[in-house]
C-alpha cells in the first residue's frame, strides 16, 4: 500500500527557516554542502596521545568526525603501531613520548587529546 503522507515535512521544505543548534554538526555539513560553504569549514589537525582502552575510544571518535584530521598519535607501545597505523591511514604520524617535543612544535597541530593512565 502506498504512503498516504509523511508524519512530519521533509527536510528539504523550508529549510532556510529552520533553525539548528550549534552541536548538530551532521545537518551543518548537509547545509554547507548544499550551499557551497563545505570547502571554507576548518580542519582542526589533533594529536592523541595514549591508545588504550580510553584512547582507542577517543580514536575513533576523533577519526568519524568530519572537522577533524587526526596528525599525530603518541604511543609508547611500539607493537600497537601497526595496529594504530592501519586503523588511521598513512596521513597520521605515530610518535613514541621521547619524540613528542618535534610534534608539539608544529605550527599546524590544533589540539591535543590526552588518554595516559593518571
Amino acid at each position: 500500500m502506498a504512503t498516504v503522507g509523511f508524519k512530519v515535512e521533509s527536510p528539504y521544505v523550508k529549510r532556510e527557516e529552520r533553525k539548528h543548534h550549534a552541536s548538530d554538526l551532521k545537518y551543518q555539513k548537509f547545509l554547507d554542502t548544499v550551499s557551497g560553504e563545505a570547502s571554507k569549514r576548518k580542519t582542526i589537525n589533533v594529536a592523541l596521545f595514549g591508545v588504550g582502552r580510553a584512547g582507542g575510544i577517543h580514536l575513533g571518535n576523533l577519526k568519524a568526525h568530519s572537522n577533524i584530521n587526526l596528525s599525530y598519535v603518541v604511543e609508547s607501545d611500539r607493537s600497537k603501531w601497526d595496529q594504530i597505523q592501519s586503523a588511521c591511514g598513512s596521513g597520521t604520524k605515530i610518535h613514541h613520548p621521547d619524540q613528542t617535543k618535534d610534534m608539539l612544535s608544529d605550527p599546524e597541530l590544533d589540539a591535543c587529546v590526552i588518554c595516559t593512565p593518571t
